[in-house]
C-alpha cells in the first residue's frame, strides 16, 4: 500500500509479523487513551499531509506514534522523495506503553532495496545520522521487557529481537 503527495513524497508499506504482545492485549490492537490507536494507513495519510520530504516524514511518523501509539506488530515503510529513499521499520509497543520503536536507514544512491514480510534492519550504526536514524529507546525498550540481553548495543539486531 502506498501514496504520494504534492511534493513527490511517497510512502509505501509492507507488514511483517512480530511479537503479539507488541500489537496489543491478547494479540488485538488496543485503541484507547493509553495505547496505540494509529495504524499504518492512517500513519501514511497523516504523514503525507504534514511532510514535504523523506526526513521530515520520518520525524512526523516518530512524533505521531509517540503521541498516539501504534497498533501493529511491525511495518516496513519505504519513504521516498525526489532526492533520497529511506526504509523505516517500526514496531508498536502494544499494551506495554504508548509509542513505537523504530530504525530508519537511508538507501544508498544507486542502490535498490526490496521489502519482504519481515524486518530487514539488523545491526545498525549509532553514529551516522545522515544515514541511520532510530528511536532513542529502541534498545532499552527491548532490554526492559526481556526481549534482548546484551552488554554491547552494537550487537543489537532489530530484526532478530
Amino acid at each position: 500500500m502506498g501514496n504520494t503527495n504534492e511534493y513527490q513524497l511517497s510512502i509505501s508499506e509492507t507488514t511483517f509479523g512480530g511479537l503479539s504482545v507488541l500489537s496489543g492485549t491478547n494479540g488485538k490492537a488496543v485503541c484507547n487513551e493509553d495505547y496505540g490507536c494509529i495504524d499504518y494507513g492512517q500513519l501514511i495519510w497523516v504523514t503525507l499531509q504534514r511532510s514535504k520530504d523523506a526526513r521530515e516524514a520520518i520525524t512526523t511518523m516518530a512524533n505521531l506514534t509517540n503521541t498516539y501509539g501504534y497498533a501493529s506488530e511491525g511495518e516496513s515503510f519505504s519513504i521516498a522523495d525526489p532526492n533520497e529513499v529511506w526504509i523505516l521499520e517500526l514496531i508498536g509497543k502494544g499494551s506495554i506503553e504508548l509509542g513505537a520503536v523504530w530504525v530508519a536507514t537511508r538507501v544508498p544512491d544507486g542502490s535498490i532495496c526490496a521489502h519482504a514480510n519481515q524486518a530487514r534492519t539488523r545491526t545498525f550504526p549509532r553514529d551516522s545520522p545522515d544515514d541511520v536514524q532510530y528511536a532513542p529507546d529502541v534498545v532499552s525498550f527491548a532490554e526492559a521487557n526481556g526481549l534482548w540481553q546484551g552488554d554491547d548495543e552494537s550487537t543489537f539486531d532489530f530484526s532478530d529481537v
